[in-house]
């Protein structure tokens, strides 16, 4: 039986990292100085101790499940630098101009394919570029009902290739 894993960017070259979310640990410090401060109200204002502690309720669960969820990166494993993801979406028409123009490095025919229309995005290209310019990696898609589904296995750019290829991204991304 299958499972329900991503099936796209399977590649060797890419990791990805969860990380520690800053702003749940905010969160839950601020949680924890709402709880204190609630003890050290003293008398019978019991509408401030209340509304204290559904603050410091709402503080706690959001802390915990922004450090539950944490943030995912995507490496590098090369050489441990982040990559950017960008996704661009082509009429269906385009598949076969677009998978050429990737295998032969040709990156100057994707400003000139047919960008998709409205809700008609029936390709879409997988891009991870890393920061440094130093690899990226492609992968086309093909929209089947429901889904994304790989055309072709992620291909490889190096150094100037990864530069000639982002220079060739509509909207420059």
């Amino acid at each position: 039986m299958e499972t329900n894993k991503k099936k796209e960017f399977i590649n060797d070259n890419i990791i990805y990292k969860k990380t520690l979310s800053i702003s749940g640990i905010i969160y839950l410090a601020v949680a924890i100085a709402i709880f204190f401060g609630n003890t050290l109200i003293q008398g019978d204002n019991t509408s401030l101790k209340m509304a204290m502690m559904i603050a410091g309720s709402v503080f706690a669960i959001v802390g915990l499940v922004k450090l539950m969820a944490g943030k995912k990166k995507i490496i590098y494993k090369a050489n441990g630098c982040p990559m950017k993801r960008c996704d661009l979406y082509f009429d269906n028409h385009e598949m076969h101009r677009l998978q050429q123009s990737l295998e032969n490095k040709q990156f100057d025919v994707l400003p000139k394919l047919k960008p998709a229309e409205g809700n008609k995005a029936g390709i879409k290209l997988n891009l991870f570029i890393s920061e440094d310019k130093k690899y990226a990696s492609a992968q086309v898609l093909q929209f089947i009902p429901f889904d994304y589904e790989p055309v072709s296995a992620p291909i490889s750019f190096y150094d100037e290739d990864v530069v000639a290829l982002t220079q060739a991204i509509p909207n420059g991304k």
